[in-house]
């Protein structure tokens, strides 16, 4: 699915790519790594289903290039994982940031879950 087009789980749940903020990492504890790119990516997921759905273990994976090398998560400022329970009709959002390069910011796959029983979602493209 392009990345910034809705995606549909086939459960009556979708996600989204609402926004993207590129910035430079900064060293906030012991074994971060600071001075590299970073995108801060915004997602909003949608319950368009007829049942309240938890999201406390939603999963965002990131991979980036040709090699499809895995993003390493990072935990900056304004970074807000998904949690509670998403009521029927309702949306939320989620802040996930990750460690890619500005070169490679072109090619980045998001690969999103929400719960062990429901398909995986791969949200592909450029986030520049």
């Amino acid at each position: 699915m392009p990345i910034r087009k809705p995606a549909s789980f086939g459960t009556g749940v979708s996600v989204q790519l609402d926004r993207v903020v590129h910035g430079i990492s900064t060293a906030s504890g012991r074994g971060t790594l600071a001075g590299r790119d970073t995108v801060s990516l915004t997602l909003r997921l949608r319950n368009s289903s007829q049942r309240n759905v938890r999201v406390n273990a939603v999963q965002v994976a990131a991979t980036y290039g040709p090699a499809k090398t895995p993003a390493i998560p990072a935990s900056g400022k304004g970074t807000v994982n998904f949690h509670g329970t998403l009521a029927s009709g309702a949306s939320t959002i989620g802040v996930y940031q990750f460690l890619v390069p500005r070169a490679a910011q072109n090619d980045i796959d998001l690969t999103v879950w929400y719960q062990s029983d429901t398909p995986t979602v791969l949200l592909r493209g450029s986030v520049r």
